[in-house]
């Protein structure tokens, strides 16, 4: 891979041999893209060269003051884009099905691919209700079928004495009618995440 350019590689007093030899390798440089591990010394605006060590393809900028890098990657680098369909050049990747998005920035996710880690939680709560039947005593049921002994009792923080609703013993504060318990079981769940970084050229 030759990165040795000759821009004078031609005048009726040189050496033809020389002129020749020059031109092949110019031939050469424009076949590889200038293709080495540092830039070519001769550099002009638009220039194209392959970086080998960074294995990055760039190009010189107009003013030849720098080298910009073109996107660059392969089959298995996988990319986030915000589109329906995949762009031409490349290909929807049909194996990943639904995930959440996790941002890989800490020590939790620290594979790519599928990844099930953290703890959501999500408070629960069981509904019960009167069952309006005249006893002396009567019962209100959980979703569950369970019964609980309804009983009254004087309100003692009551200036009138109005009779409270008791379950279980304890005042309910509501209605004889029915009445909702919330319950503070919690259950636990982890979603698996697609992990992504962001990521941006080495150049």
């Amino acid at each position: 891979m030759s990165q040795e350019w000759t821009s004078n590689s031609f005048a009726s007093g040189h050496v033809a041999q020389t002129d020749l030899q020059n031109m092949e390798k110019n031939f050469a440089c424009l076949k590889s893209g200038f293709s080495g591990a540092a830039a070519p010394a001769n550099t002009e605006g638009g220039m194209r060269w392959f970086d080998t060590t960074k294995k990055v393809f760039k190009i010189r900028n107009n003013g030849d003051t720098a080298w910009y890098g073109l996107m660059h990657g392969d089959g298995s680098e996988k990319r986030l884009v915000y589109r329906n369909v995949a762009m031409d050049g490349y290909l929807r990747d049909a194996t990943v099905t639904d995930k959440v998005i996790a941002l890989r920035g800490g020590a939790i996710y620290l594979v790519g691919g599928d990844d099930t880690q953290g703890t959501w939680t999500q408070p629960d709560h069981v509904h019960k209700w009167y069952d309006s039947i005249a006893a002396a005593i009567d019962k209100s049921y959980d979703s569950a079928g369970v019964a609980t002994n309804i009983t009254t009792a004087v309100d003692a923080g009551n200036d009138l004495g109005i009779p409270a609703y008791q379950i279980g013993g304890v005042n309910s504060g509501l209605d004889k009618d029915f009445y909702v318990e919330k319950k503070a079981t919690v259950n636990t769940y982890r979603p698996a995440a697609a992990v992504c970084i962001l990521v941006y050229l080495d150049l």
